[in-house]
């Protein structure tokens, strides 16, 4: 950086630190919550709050990748160390990512954020973790719905609601099934010591965590725009 820029740099990333601090003083009343089921940012909090800034993330989903945004960079991270499709908009690459990524990184932790909806698009790749012995984590937010579609239904169709729930489902079971380590959880409280009993048992695990039914902030401004412009019909 030249010399005459170092104070001009100085400015700007103290203005992005103020920022910063206010954000998250924003959310501290979402933080403390003790609501069940658990805010969806509740979750995505926990979980970046606990995991090492080394650690690999993986994000799959619609409306959970979008509150990830908040607090992705809650603490200082690692170039280059998480991974989703950006505006492509794929569901189901989490647990193929998280398993490719393993196999580039052994010695990292690997953590996949992912919906239900999207985590049951390539549910059988947790056969291939199992089978090449891949200690990759996967954290559900189990929100029992497909939440994007839900949302614009919510506010385009005045709730009326069409197949995007789901009936309540343990996935943790599921994963049990594939030879994986699985829990479920309710409490916010549980969600770091659990995330710690799945690095311990050195097995692919699946934490199946429930969570509220909410509408990103960013998704209701979109939502608004598309009714404002008569594109819900």
């Amino acid at each position: 950086l030249p010399k005459n820029k170092i104070s001009e740099w100085t400015e700007w990333n103290n203005y992005l630190q103020e920022i910063r601090k206010n954000q998250l003083s924003s959310n501290l009343k979402i933080l403390e919550s003790k609501k069940l089921p658990m805010k969806p940012e509740r979750l995505v909090y926990e979980l970046f709050d606990f995991i090492p800034e080394d650690a690999q993330i993986v994000l799959d989903g619609g409306d959970i990748v979008v509150f990830s945004y908040k607090f992705i960079n809650h603490k200082a991270r690692s170039p280059r160390s998480t991974f989703f499709p950006i505006s492509m908009g794929h569901l189901g690459v989490g647990i193929p990512y998280s398993v490719a990524v393993k196999i580039a990184k052994p010695d990292k932790l690997v953590v996949c954020l992912t919906g239900d909806g999207s985590f049951l698009f390539n549910v059988q790749e947790l056969e291939t973790a199992v089978r090449l012995n891949l200690p990759i984590i996967v954290v559900i937010a189990n929100n029992s719905a497909w939440g994007m579609i839900k949302s614009n239904q919510k506010k385009g169709f005045k709730k009326r609601y069409c197949d995007v729930d789901f009936p309540p489902i343990n996935y943790s079971e599921i994963a049990k099934g594939f030879g994986c380590y699985g829990e479920k959880i309710e409490n916010p409280e549980d969600i770091k010591p659990a995330i710690q009993r799945a690095i311990d048992s050195k097995k692919p695990a699946v934490i199946d965590v429930d969570i509220a039914f909410e509408t990103p902030t960013p998704m209701r401004f979109l939502a608004q725009y598309k009714k404002n412009k008569g594109l819900f019909g």
